[in-house]
């Protein structure tokens, strides 16, 4: 980093990082004091709405129980739903009269029964007749008021007895009304004689039955005008009207008294005990069968009961019920069930205004702003109060979210930021309402809630910039003045680095800079002339560099033909005078001629190394066919002698190169693979040789141990480093690229790179 960044920065930094931390950490101090501020506001603004819905809820338990004690409905109730009992007790002691009392008058009566006037029988000596249907019998159809009907004598296949039955009307006391039909059913026959008459009543005798006749109406008479059997009949026949007129007056004290004391009740009715509604504000509910309600069966089991809110089918409102038991004047007996059904929209009430008290005073439930909202979530996560935001959402919107779901799991709520049921960051606090299972929520959007905290960082962030802005120009003019000199010092230093050692240090000055400039300046013009001496000996070195290897491949040339043409000519004469002197000694010179043979092998041997050095020295197929046919001939000699194998692959023309390159390359080949049959262990070479754009590659490549590469050149270089040296500079000198590439493991690779020249 410059000197010049240095200074800004040392500037820059600080002010950026004071300005950052104090923004940052007056935000967020902000933050948490208007959020634990926005947090206490609604936790105490939904601890008022729990306490508030409590007190509802209360007032609509208190009100039906109020309900309860009311006198009227309470008789009336045990009227309508003791009609049964009633009924049941006045029948059996109407029977018991009947057998007891009147029966056993006349040892000719088989039975007494009473009928209704819709043809059933109420009460009977024979209790298994009693619901019986009889409308259709002469005795009930035929009777006529103020007379006795007699029927005729037919035979009862049930009592096997032939019988007549008299009936006769029964009177009320006070109106003489007809409340009855009293059936006096008498035999006919004589015990003694019953095996010796038939099927009919004609044999017996005139005056007998004529006095049977008179006597049993006198005794059908006295039994319609018993007061105990006209009490008792007049109770039984008439408790179905006693029960419509405490019916109505139940219904019109509910419509008249009660419902009117709030506006909020949708309807008031009472169940009798067996789930049946037997008064209401809604005619169209009487009779209905409520049984399975949960208002009626937990009111049963708990003694009072306060529904979820829910619809009904028909009603397009939403509503909830409040149940209590009904008892005896006692307390002791249960006689029904009262049952208050309210509007859902007075819970708005409580959530939007508050509840109206006794003075007439409304507690607010303010600090909510502009998206602020407190509703109420049931068990089943719907929404039963109104939504701020979403119209007709009372138990069709869903909401599941962080706020009610701890409230669920904890019993209790909790405050904090999530998303509510729009999707939408809010600052929210949740109670759970155990006596319903409904959560009460408060919330409050993050954008609203956080707006001042965001105006306020805005400004701290203003003010900052503008600081910093100030602060850099500041740093801006003094990192100017004082890295001026030092950026021409540095753009000097980078001159030189670059080899450029004709620029001149222009920097004036008496300071330290100063000084440090001429110093530097000074520098420069030794180095300049260091580097000329050097560059004049590198050039004299390479040219002495390249006068070697001439003047080396010209004594290896001399040297070869001397081998040839000298040398080998006078062995190759040598050897043919030992073949004369073979052929003319004498057959017996046994001696001699050993000895001859043995020069002779020794010679040919001799002779061959010396064509074999000659060849090495300066491989006539080079000057005649060329680069790739002398790699492909000395390989093939080179695998014979060392059981290697080379695989060669080029794609070279036929053209000849310039003979340095070609020997260059040539003599790489004879090196490498002297080194891969020294030092490398391989069993493979594989040399290619190929034309790569303007350049001519030969890459020679086994699969042996391989070494390390990278420290190759350094102090401690290896025998085959030597020989990979001297080909670096035959190479350098012939203007080629040179590289190896070696892991040891791996093997070795030599790639050597030159611009293609041919003659």
């Amino acid at each position: 980093m410059s000197i010049r960044r240095k200074i800004f920065f040392w500037f820059l930094l600080p002010s950026i990082l004071i300005a950052t931390f104090m923004t940052v950490f007056c935000y967020f101090y902000t933050r948490h004091i208007v959020k634990q501020n926005i947090f206490d506001q609604l936790e105490i603004a939904a601890d008022k709405l729990q306490k508030q819905v409590h007190v509802f809820l209360e007032g609509k338990r208190r009100q039906t129980i109020d309900l309860s004690f009311d006198g009227f409905i309470r008789d009336c109730t045990k009227e309508i739903a003791e009609k049964e009992k009633r009924r049941e007790y006045y029948t059996t002691a109407i029977n018991a009269h009947l057998i007891t009392n009147e029966m056993s008058l006349n040892s000719n009566i088989l039975e007494l029964f009473i009928v209704d006037f819709k043809g059933k029988i109420i009460a009977s000596t024979d209790e298994s007749h009693i619901g019986e249907d009889v409308s259709s019998e002469e005795y009930f159809s035929e009777l006529e008021l103020l007379k006795t009907f007699t029927g005729d004598p037919h035979y009862d296949s049930g009592l096997e007895e032939i019988v007549i039955e008299m009936s006769a009307v029964i009177l009320s006391k006070v109106e003489q009304e007809a409340v009855g039909v009293i059936v006096n059913r008498i035999k006919l026959e004589q015990e003694e004689d019953r095996e010796g008459y038939g099927a009919s009543a004609q044999e017996d005798n005139e005056w007998n039955y004529s006095q049977l006749i008179d006597v049993n109406k006198v005794w059908t008479k006295s039994f319609s005008s018993d007061g105990f059997i006209r009490d008792c009949t007049e109770e039984i026949t008439r408790r179905d009207d006693r029960v419509q007129y405490y019916t109505d007056r139940l219904n019109n004290h509910l419509v008249i008294n009660k419902k009117p004391l709030d506006d909020s009740i949708i309807s008031i009715f009472v169940i009798d005990l067996t789930g049946e509604i037997i008064g209401s504000t809604e005619l169209g509910l009487i009779g209905k069968d409520d049984s399975g309600k949960g208002y009626f069966l937990e009111t049963m089991e708990h003694g009072s009961f306060t529904s979820d809110l829910h619809q009904v089918p028909g009603f397009k409102q939403s509503m909830f019920e409040v149940a209590t038991l009904l008892t005896s004047r006692d307390g002791q007996d249960p006689t029904g069930i009262i049952v208050n059904r309210y509007s859902g929209d007075s819970l708005k009430k409580v959530t939007l205004s508050g509840i109206k008290e006794e003075l007439g005073q409304v507690k607010q439930l303010g600090g909510l702003g502009k998206t602020g909202e407190m509703y109420i979530v049931n068990r089943d996560k719907l929404m039963i109060t109104e939504s701020r935001f979403i119209e007709d959402s009372v138990l069709k919107q869903v909401v599941d979210t962080e706020g009610v779901r701890v409230a669920f799991d904890n019993g209790t709520g909790m405050v904090g930021i999530y998303p509510n049921y729009r999707g939408v960051p809010i600052l929210g606090a949740s109670k759970y309402l155990e006596e319903m299972g409904w959560v009460i929520l408060a919330e409050k959007d993050v954008s609203e809630a956080f707006a001042p905290i965001v105006s306020l960082r805005n400004f701290v962030i203003i003010v900052g910039i503008t600081g910093i802005i100030v602060v850099v120009i500041i740093a801006i003019y003094l990192s100017l003045n004082v890295t001026r000199p030092i950026s021409k010092l540095v753009e000097s230093a980078q001159a030189i680095a670059n080899g450029d050692l004709t620029k001149k240090v222009n920097v004036q000055g008496e300071d330290e800079i100063g000084y440090l400039a001429n110093s530097f300046d000074t520098m420069r013009i030794e180095l300049g002339k260091s580097f000329r001496n050097i560059e004049r000996h590198r050039k004299e070195l390479q040219h002495l560099s390249e006068r070697i290897v001439l003047i080396q491949e010209e004594e290896r040339n001399k040297l070869s033909r001397e081998l040839h043409d000298h040398t080998g000519q006078a062995l190759i004469a040598l050897k043919t005078n030992l073949e004369v002197i073979d052929k003319l000694l004498p057959g017996n010179v046994r001696e001699s001629r050993e000895w001859l043979r043995d020069s002779k092998q020794f010679l040919v041997k001799t002779l061959e190394e010396i064509r074999n050095l000659s060849y090495a020295l300066k491989p006539p197929m080079l000057d005649e066919l060329g680069l790739v046919p002398t790699i492909m001939e000395y390989s093939k000699d080179f695998s014979a002698r060392t059981k290697i194998a080379v695989n060669i692959k080029s794609n070279l023309k036929d053209e000849k190169l310039r003979p340095n390159l070609e020997l260059s390359l040539y003599r790489m080949v004879q090196e490498a693979l002297t080194n891969v049959f020294k030092h490398s262990g391989a069993k493979t070479v594989q040399i290619n040789i190929y034309q790569e754009n303007s350049k001519l590659v030969l890459s020679i490549k086994d699969d042996g141990k391989g070494f390390d590469a990278e420290n190759m050149w350094g102090d401690g270089v290896k025998d085959y480093g030597i020989g990979l040296l001297g080909m670096r500079e035959r190479f350098a000198s012939a203007g080629a690229d040179f590289q190896v590439y070696s892991t040891e493991g791996k093997g070795t690779e030599l790639i050597a790179k030159c611009q293609t020249k041919y003659k």
